[in-house]
């Protein structure tokens, strides 16, 4: 079990958490590598989508950076302990944090950027114990990524995904509300999530909003 954080986050955590992160990157690149000589077609195919059908995946991306460095700025430790995703101007952001008070000053940095229109919060004070330390959230969100990657009906660079404490978030954007279910089912098949927490945006063919899935 986990105890409630000291008042600052701990060095030894941040560094093991820096070093999971790290050791997730480089286990994502074999498995992509390993993926490209297994279904080479299909790699081919799903990386000729990276260009997003649908709004500004750059803008997204750089939104994602600046916001990190500013939350690195806050604390140095939140750009490991935190999840922060941006898609069309949306920011998903999720974690355990110290107590209230930080939480809003982590809310109000994002709402200091002007490209960002909808903030969803998924910050929580610390409780006094986790199953944190014992959930193995690099591992799934590799296999979270390899889910959408390898499914043929849906374009795989219309979501952004990220898992912490074994819950997966999704955020999204898409014309058919099929394809969202069926982003959302595959990655129900990912053994050892306890939740899946979604936005995806349903829109139609004037880019009006239909839904939220």
């Amino acid at each position: 079990m986990r105890e409630a954080f000291s008042k600052k986050p701990k060095t030894t955590n941040f560094f093991k958490r820096l070093c999971a992160t790290l050791s997730a990157s480089l286990a994502i690149l074999l498995f992509l590598a390993a993926c490209t000589e297994i279904q080479a077609t299909k790699a081919v195919i799903s990386f000729a989508t990276e260009d997003r059908p649908f709004g500004d995946s750059l803008k997204d991306t750089q939104a994602e950076i600046s916001l990190k460095s500013d939350l690195f700025q806050l604390n140095h430790a939140y750009p490991v302990e935190l999840v922060l995703l941006v898609s069309e101007r949306r920011a998903l952001v999720a974690g355990y944090l110290e107590s209230q008070d930080e939480i809003d000053a982590v809310i109000a940095k994002i709402w200091e950027s002007p490209y960002i229109t909808k903030v969803y919060n998924h910050l929580e004070v610390l409780p006094q114990t986790s199953l944190l330390e014992n959930s193995d959230d690099m591992m799934l969100a590799k296999l979270v990524t390899a889910r959408l990657l390898l499914c043929e009906d849906l374009t795989s660079a219309n979501y952004k995904t990220a898992v912490f404490d074994n819950v997966a978030y999704v955020l999204g954007l898409t014309a058919s509300e099929d394809e969202a279910h069926l982003a959302i089912n595959s990655i129900k098949k990912v053994a050892g999530l306890r939740k899946i927490i979604s936005y995806i945006t349903v829109i139609d063919d004037h880019f009006q909003v239909l839904k939220e899935i």
